[in-house]
């Protein structure tokens, strides 16, 4: 398996290189939540079959990358779940 590794240079390069239009900014307003969350679940789904794959692999082992790949993912989806519940808990106290 070749992998392909984007330095962080690369990477802010391209991302300077993106520009956001307004009428791109209206499309992404535009799309439905519930489809972006069913997107979401289905990303996360894979993501766990995929893990569920490799893992099963007796000869497999995650590298470096792989781990801090997999630390990033998690720091961001449980940095979010913090931020909703903390939103959640505010709203709740007002009630």
């Amino acid at each position: 398996m070749t992998r392909c590794r984007v330095s962080e240079e690369e990477l802010a390069h391209d991302h300077a290189q993106v520009e956001i239009t307004p009428e791109m900014e209206r499309e992404r307003e535009a799309e439905d939540p519930w489809s972006r969350r069913a997107q979401f679940k289905e990303l996360l789904e894979q993501l766990i079959k995929d893990a569920d794959f490799m893992l099963n692999r007796p000869k497999w082992s995650p590298d470096e990358d792989d781990i801090e790949m997999l630390e990033t993912i998690q720091d961001t989806l449980h940095w979010y779940a913090s931020v909703t519940k903390k939103k959640e808990k505010v709203k709740n106290d007002y009630r």
